[in-house]
């Protein structure tokens, strides 16, 4: 066992969800780092106790916004385009298959959170297949709510303030740019 080394890293959302389920209102503003919001706990990971620090942040949270935004409306405009050939293909007497138009649907929801926001119910009347879709509203506000802006941190610093486990994670961006300018072939010549 190694001693006197000590980490700091992000968990990614799938592996504790339950931390990103926190609610908002139990944050707290973090003086040290304006528009920064933290809640702290003890959380066992890789049979180690450690801190976790679930962080939200303004800009992180609109980064993001933005980003499912964009991907609700590209996909909108996916199925319409589906809806609209489907009815296209029915006037050139084919009849799409069901099994097809599901398959381009779930290829639609592949990208990340819509197949959560966006409800399709499918039926089959007869000559043609059709469908109708929605946006999911609560699924959209529960996601804001307990997705979007937040990081959960994790360190075996368990004395740590919120603000200093933070700091530490930030502190990545200069090693990688460290590494970023190493590989740099104009910007270290031999």
């Amino acid at each position: 066992i190694v001693e006197n080394i000590y980490f700091t890293a992000a968990l990614s959302a799938n592996r504790a969800p339950e931390l990103l389920s926190i609610e908002n209102d139990r944050f707290s503003d973090i003086p040290e780092l304006p528009g920064t919001r933290a809640y702290s706990t003890r959380y066992n990971i890789w049979r180690k106790e450690c801190q976790a620090v679930i962080v939200y942040t303004e800009s992180f949270f609109a980064k993001q916004l933005h980003g499912v935004t964009q991907n609700l409306v590209k996909s909108q405009e996916k199925l319409a385009d589906l809806k609209h050939r489907l009815s296209k293909d029915h006037s050139r007497g084919k009849k799409p298959e069901i099994k097809n138009l599901k398959k381009q649907i779930q290829k639609i929801f592949s990208v990340q959170f819509m197949g959560d926001l966006l409800n399709v119910k499918i039926q089959d009347k007869g000559a043609l297949p059709d469908f109708t879709y929605a946006l999911d509203h609560s699924a959209l506000r529960n996601l804001s709510n307990q997705r979007l802006g937040k990081t959960v941190l994790v360190t075996d610093q368990l004395d740590w303030p919120p603000h200093q486990v933070i700091e530490s994670y930030r502190n990545l961006t200069y090693i990688e740019e460290s590494f970023k300018n190493m590989k740099n072939v104009d910007f270290l010549r031999w």
